[in-house]
């Protein structure tokens, strides 16, 4: 299942031309640009055994609800944007070593992170992250490319930077926060260096959240040089907490929120949980 208008999406033809090379015949479908597609896909996977997505993390994130819907196996080929799940899994994001893996690499069940009714592979950001998304796709339909449109996105959103005060619950535990962003993770994230989205393990049957300090445009500058010195998890105001199930409340009944990098809205309370094995996936 391929997705055209990722953000480098591979030609059919070149598709085709891997999938020979490897031995593997498919079926090559477009995804439609419906952002309601979900029963199209599911009409995908209940004729396919093994469905692969083509795509970036929001493709591959929304073919793998369906896929674990339908008890099938997921194969992912990395040619989005963004590619953060693939590049965890130790999954190629080259084009020929990623489709050769659908025919020599194992089935294994990873987890999945779930958010009211939406699952999620990667992470859920509220905050500052949706806002910016909204900014950047609003300068991208003006004419602007994506790279000069993120730039302005995120200098404006740092300039307007507000919290969002936050009502949780971890495990029983309550809280309340007031933050620029909030993320919630399916896994662990190395808070150390400048990759702050690598995890080390993609089922480790718990959540994680991260809250940053409620600081001023200086201070959220500061936290990406805490993270290149691997000072940030040590930082006193940022908070990182692991969990089973958690429960976020916030002011406004409706909440933006990036469901990994779609901007979703959802209602308040957002409900967490993590499927421990919920999916399975073709994986080295």
């Amino acid at each position: 299942m391929r997705n055209p208008r990722s953000g480098s999406a591979v030609e059919t033809s070149a598709l085709e031309q891997a999938l020979g090379d490897a031995g593997i015949t498919a079926e090559i479908l477009d995804a439609p640009e419906d952002r309601d597609s979900d029963e199209w896909i599911d009409g995908v996977c209940a004729r396919h055994d093994v469905i692969a997505a083509s795509g970036g993390d929001g493709t591959v994130s929304r073919v793998a609800a369906a896929v674990a819907r339908a008890g099938k196996t997921l194969a992912i080929i990395p040619t989005g944007t963004l590619n953060h799940f693939a590049r965890d899994a130790g999954i190629p994001v080259e084009l020929a070593p990623a489709v050769a893996l659908i025919r020599t690499g194992t089935p294994r069940p990873v987890d999945l992170g779930a958010v009211n009714d939406h699952v999620f592979l990667n992470n859920v950001s509220i905050g500052s992250y949706p806002r910016m998304v909204h900014e950047r796709e609003k300068h991208e339909r003006a004419g602007r490319s994506r790279r000069v449109a993120g730039i302005i996105a995120t200098a404006r959103t740092w300039w307007r930077l507000r919290s969002v005060t936050a009502s949780m619950t971890i495990d029983g535990r309550d809280l309340i926060r007031r933050s620029p962003f909030i993320v919630v993770a399916n896994g662990s994230y190395d808070l150390s260096g400048f990759d702050l989205s690598k995890r080390h393990n993609i089922s480790d049957q718990q959540l994680s959240l991260y809250v940053a300090p409620r600081a001023g445009r200086l201070g959220a500058l500061s936290l990406p040089f805490r993270a290149l010195f691997g000072t940030l998890a040590q930082y006193e105001q940022f908070e990182t907490h692991c969990a089973k199930e958690m429960t976020i409340a916030l002011r406004h009944r409706h909440v933006p929120a990036g469901v990994d990098g779609e901007i979703v809205e959802l209602e308040s309370p957002l409900r967490f949980m993590v499927k421990p094995g919920a999916l399975r996936v073709i994986l080295p």
